[in-house]
């Protein structure tokens, strides 16, 4: 079976980035160099608007399966081989699951995604050029960057307290 590229473009009329994001998605020329050099990889693009939605069904025809609904993104993360993300909480819950994991975020970083960044569980890379490259090496390597990655989040998330008991014991102070 072919790599599974999801691609979740930026955030584009947010005011927190007014000023901050490129016309068009800043995808595109990402997908068309990743395109250009493997034919061996399925793109999977899950536009935050319609906008979004028919430029990148514009650029790439049948080349790459665009999203037209709301998605299981747990599900689809769980079979994704690379996630490259333009925003926050799909870019985490990829890192956390174990799936090597981009950020194009166009501004500073949030304290999550900044965190995620320093542990080495997200890799930054702004410059389109630079981040198919990325992908690419990523590829090529891809069952140590896959293992590698699930260990560490496998690792960090041990770390994590239950919610659930965390919850109940406050339920249970305030009664």
């Amino acid at each position: 079976s072919k790599p599974i590229l999801t691609f979740r473009p930026e955030e584009e009329f947010a005011a927190y980035l007014a000023g901050k994001t490129q016309e068009k998605t800043g995808v595109i020329p990402v997908i068309e160099q990743v395109l250009a050099e493997r034919d061996d990889v399925q793109i999977v693009a899950i536009p935050r608007y319609t906008e979004q939605m028919e430029i990148l069904r514009e650029s790439f025809q049948d080349r790459i399966i665009v999203s037209h609904s709301s998605i299981d993104g747990p599900s689809l993360l769980y079979y994704t081989t690379i996630f490259i993300g333009g925003g926050g909480t799909m870019t985490t819950e990829a890192a956390l699951l174990g799936v090597p994991t981009f950020s194009f975020y166009p501004s500073e970083p949030f304290v999550v995604l900044k965190y995620l960044i320093r542990k080495g569980f997200v890799k930054l890379v702004r410059d389109p050029n630079e981040l198919a490259m990325k992908i690419l090496e990523t590829l090529d390597n891809i069952k140590d960057e896959k293992r590698k990655q699930s260990e560490r989040a496998e690792r960090l998330v041990e770390t994590f307290e239950d919610p659930i008991r965390v919850i109940t014991a406050e339920i249970e102070k305030a009664v």
